[in-house]
């Protein structure tokens, strides 16, 4: 089962701008200019010339990532990078945000489509995509939560990023400027700048990653046996009747987080059906480099002559192996 990982925001790596926006779309500014003249010693009557033009309007929009490198698990559900969406614009403006991802992730998460968008209050919005109103100089944080593969590896890592693109606007900077004397004369001029993933200036929308970076244990294990003893009172022993066979288990954490609740089950039944009386068996952490069968020597197992599954250890909980650890492990039996 999936875990649910809630990541807080740890620190800030952007910031968006503050009053940033300037006059407001749409203001007309008038000014006059007045010609002062002679003829001979006698003014003459001033000439006056009147000029107003419609402020235009800038679309501009900025995002900061306010958590990226969040470390999570594989399975985890709902993990949530933190960002803050500034409209740098001098009109109030909608923009829509949704998500993308890089082409050259290690993982890609479990689907943006189960992605969501929070506000700063932690109340969910919805799924992305999403349309936010701003209002000029508005500075909005909101926090995106995606779920992790349960097939993600230690240290991977997928950047996810938020796009923010202009609604309702498009760019005529190519069109002359009407100098009227109206809002509706506004031109709409794309001023954002290039972000990530080769999102370039002056597109009307702006894209911003955040990365997850998988932190997990890697375990896995080996499993040989030897003869302890036999009844032939030979120098070497032999796998014959009444010999007493160890299974020896090596057990390595390999990655970069605890591995919990580790616990072998053996299955003495799969071939020649009780052909094996379980003795005892034991495991220990040791921080070597192989274990060594032989000279094991925990004993943490019950004798049980009729079992035919055993668990090592036999508490539910199992061990706990950190990072770049060992357990050695054995079970014996007699051979019928």
């Amino acid at each position: 089962m999936k875990r649910i990982l809630s990541m807080a925001t740890a620190m800030l790596l952007g910031v968006v701008g503050l009053h940033a926006a300037g006059t407001s779309a749409g203001t007309v500014v008038e000014n006059t200019v007045t010609l002062n003249y002679s003829v001979g010693t006698v003014p003459q009557n001033a000439v006056m010339a009147d000029d107003t033009f419609v402020v235009d309007r800038i679309i501009d929009v900025v995002i900061a990532v306010n958590n990226s490198g969040v470390q999570t698990q594989p399975g985890s559900e709902q993990v949530k990078l933190g960002f803050t969406v500034g409209n740098e614009g001098n009109d109030a403006e909608t923009w829509t945000l949704s998500l993308s991802e890089s082409a050259s992730d290690d993982f890609n998460v479990d689907g943006l489509a189960n992605c969501n968008l929070f506000d700063s209050a932690g109340t969910l919005i919805g799924a992305l995509s999403q349309d936010i109103a701003f209002g000029v100089d508005d500075n909005k944080t909101f926090e995106v939560a995606c779920d992790m593969p349960t097939a993600a590896k230690d240290g991977e890592s997928a950047e996810v990023f938020l796009v923010a693109t202009i609604k309702n606007r498009s760019n005529d900077t190519g069109t002359a400027d009407t100098q009227g004397t109206g809002l509706a004369d506004a031109q709409n001029v794309y001023a954002e700048g290039a972000s990530d993933n080769s999102d370039a200036k002056h597109d009307g929308h702006f894209t911003k990653g955040g990365t997850y970076t998988i932190l997990s244990a890697e375990v896995s294990f080996t499993k040989t046996s030897i003869v302890i003893s036999d009844e032939s009172g030979t120098a070497e022993a032999h796998r014959i009747p009444g010999a007493v066979v160890r299974y020896c288990f090596d057990i390595t954490n390999s990655g970069s987080a605890l591995a919990e609740n580790v616990r072998l089950t053996e299955d003495l039944t799969l071939t020649n059906k009780d052909k094996l009386d379980y003795v005892k068996s034991g495991i220990v952490i040791q921080d070597i480099g192989t274990c060594d069968c032989a000279a094991v020597t925990d004993v943490s197992g019950t004798p049980t002559a009729s079992a035919t599954t055993v668990n090592i250890p036999e508490s539910t909980d199992g061990i706990d192996i950190p990072s770049s650890k060992q357990a050695c492990g054995y079970l014996e039996a007699t051979i019928k």
